[in-house]
């Protein structure tokens, strides 16, 4: 995780983090990320500790990035550059399809942004909709890096099962619909 953060302070690809400062703990930072000098997100990168496993959570994204090019780019870096088990944190709180789409009972890999965690690499997606405590923010979706030798969950079942019943009569149903089958796939 350090070198995710030393990548990140060097930049890439247009992102850069202007500002690491200490998070709460001597293994964790906070990252304000820009892409191409423009406010993007900020980070919390934990570097893990004892057997409490790394991880990066993504939030106070802007709303523009959602769905722009370097979208599944930064999280595909993110995948290279973590160690297994270790899990992605992105809030979709300004991302409105994905929002609507949880809201309406769309499985999390079929959503707007669980395809494109999918496509970077990441299982084992999890939606956090109703965040406990204080400190944890809005609601995020979850991806872990499963390394070689884990099975990751297979949510098959539970997306075959929401395609008998989906109503489409919401577009962010029937685009999660029109989906499925790529991300079938994905999962195999």
């Amino acid at each position: 995780m350090e070198n995710l953060v030393k990548f990140l302070r060097e930049g890439w690809r247009g992102f850069k983090a202007v500002s690491i400062l200490p998070g709460r703990f001597v293994w964790e930072r906070n990252l304000e990320m820009h892409l191409n000098g423009r406010f993007v997100m900020y980070l919390k990168v934990f570097f893990g500790y004892d057997h409490y496993r790394p991880w990066v959570e993504a939030f106070e994204i802007e709303p523009w990035f959602y769905g722009s090019d370097l979208e599944e780019e930064l999280y595909a870096f993110f995948f290279q550059n973590m160690p297994g088990l270790s899990k992605l944190f992105v809030e979709y709180t300004g991302d409105g399809e994905t929002e609507r789409a949880l809201r309406l009972g769309v499985p999390a890999e079929l959503s707007r942004l669980g395809y494109t965690l999918l496509k970077a690499g990441f299982r084992n997606l999890r939606n956090w909709y109703y965040p406990e405590g204080l400190k944890e923010g809005g609601p995020k979706l979850q991806g872990e890096k499963v390394p070689e030798g884990y099975r990751p969950r297979d949510p098959s079942g539970e997306i075959e099962g929401f395609l008998r019943r989906a109503p489409l009569e919401y577009p962010e149903v029937k685009r999660a619909v029109e989906r499925a089958e790529e991300v079938l796939k994905l999962l195999r």
